[in-house]
């Protein structure tokens, strides 16, 4: 049976982008490519065009590097902010002690990522969180605070970084564990901290020992 050949046009206004799938259905086997994406502002057109079609995209060719062409590919291979994300995600335990409550701190963090993940450049990831940690309810649990944050940083907010690659689900629920980790972090941080680690006491026979040599003091 001869392999079925779909080519998908999209409408990037005075550029061109297309999809090419070609499929064989009998051997389930096939093979995607797309052929430019437009100027960078397309890019998300592009990116959702391709997501309702297919499920991987195997190769992509730029015809020439005039904007209207090239541009947009370029801003889809940029968008994967995976790796932004999980270095944010894995500083904020161990660089900024929480201020608020522990379910105010995990609601931030969740929004916060979350926007990140979504997109949020230069600052804006600060008004979804600020408004996830003031809303927050004392009677939630850690999973229903950071849940809260990452759907209000997801919900309402407009964003004009790269888009992100995987699935927004992915990077919710990748928001959601980093913020409760980033909060048991801290934590653990600070239980630390409050300890000074040459702490002194008295042995039994009153003489003074640091918390290192108690064991082997006599």
């Amino acid at each position: 049976m001869p392999w079925e050949l779909d080519i998908h046009v999209f409408d990037v206004g005075a550029g061109d982008s297309s999809l090419i799938i070609a499929e064989d259905p009998t051997a389930n086997a096939g093979t995607t490519m797309l052929v430019d994406a437009g100027l960078n502002i397309c890019a998300q057109t592009v990116h959702g065009n391709i997501t309702n079609l297919v499920r991987r995209l195997d190769t992509i060719l730029v015809s020439h590097y005039d904007q209207d062409h090239s541009n947009g590919v370029a801003s889809l291979l940029a968008a994967d902010t995976m790796s932004v994300l999980c270095e944010h995600i894995a500083q904020q335990g161990v660089t900024e002690l929480p201020t608020g409550t522990r379910l105010a701190y995990i609601a931030d963090l969740a929004a916060r990522f979350a926007a990140i993940g979504q997109g949020a450049v230069n600052g804006e990831e600060d008004h979804p969180a600020l408004e996830a940690e003031s809303r927050v309810k004392a009677i939630m649990t850690d999973a229903q605070a950071a849940k809260f944050g990452a759907d209000t940083a997801v919900g309402g907010y407009a964003y004009t970084g790269p888009l992100l690659v995987p699935p927004p689900t992915t990077c919710k629920n990748m928001a959601m564990a980093g913020a409760i980790d980033a909060a048991r972090a801290n934590q653990r941080m600070r239980r630390r901290l409050a300890v000074p680690p040459w702490h002194r006491f008295r042995t039994p026979r009153g003489r003074r020992c640091s918390r290192r040599s108690a064991p082997t003091c006599r």
